[in-house]
């Protein structure tokens, strides 16, 4: 009787050791991993604005994803007080006349 004889592939992508680490489930190739909640876009800019976007994560020290995710969470918040009649003023402490600058957003 002959033994037949399997190999498995013991190779570690770079997913399944960030599943192991964060404890979550690496997403098989071709399919994305149902536990992240993520979804991906993609984002067609200008060259000016990915030079802003790039400037912003170098002087915050955050990835552009992170520069994008945050600018998104203001707008949405500015956007929110605004539809309840809130208004948003900037003010210039070094200013003589302490200045109030008030923004206003045109929809």
């Amino acid at each position: 009787m002959a033994t037949r004889r399997t190999t498995t592939n013991t190779r570690t992508t770079a997913a399944d050791k960030r599943a192991t680490m964060t404890g979550k489930r690496a997403a098989t190739p071709g399919k994305r991993a149902m536990t992240s909640g993520k979804r991906t876009m993609t984002l067609n800019l200008t060259e000016q604005e990915m030079r802003v976007v790039e400037q912003l994560a170098e002087r915050k020290e955050l990835t552009k994803t992170g520069v994008l995710r945050q600018a998104l969470r203001m707008y949405q918040m500015v956007s929110l007080r605004f539809d309840r009649g809130e208004r948003m003023y900037f003010e210039n402490d070094h200013s003589p006349r302490k200045m109030k600058n008030e923004l206003i957003v045109l929809s």
